[in-house]
């Protein structure tokens, strides 16, 4: 699957490029066919709802059951989260990075939203433009 979903970003990003698209428009196409897939498991605990644009963000909404990892526990951690994360999309797989660099592209930076699926709380991670642009 992520091999697959990496093949189709890279695929998205040349047709694209050969066609004149905007990068906006490169971007949602790569949203829509992601929420294709979706739900679709993230861990053992977490799985992405969907994905979208809200303002100058794409924006994941993932749900924790919370059995590994409550929100509140995530939330005192939270640093350790977006380091993590910031890690994969400038240096981890090619499904994260071509991810990052399409945002970055369409000038969008990225949030994770979690739902707690116990407690019901949310905690959303930011990743603004800045921080995902490769240098």
């Amino acid at each position: 699957m992520k091999i697959r979903n990496a093949l189709l970003l890279s695929l998205i990003s040349c047709i694209s490029v050969s066609c004149g698209c905007d990068d906006r428009s490169v971007l949602e196409r790569a949203i829509s066919e992601d929420n294709a897939n979706c739900p679709r498991q993230l861990s053992e605990h977490m799985t992405i709802k969907k994905v979208g644009i809200e303002g100058n963000y794409v924006c994941y909404w993932v749900d924790n059951d919370e059995l590994e990892q409550p929100i509140d526990f995530m939330r005192e951690n939270d640093s350790i989260y977006r380091a993590v994360w910031l890690g994969l999309y400038r240096e981890g797989p090619t499904e994260q990075v071509a991810t990052a660099q399409l945002c970055a592209n369409a000038d969008m930076g990225i949030k994770h939203i979690f739902c707690g699926l116990e407690s019901l709380d949310t905690l959303e991670i930011v990743f603004p433009l800045e921080d995902i642009k490769i240098p």
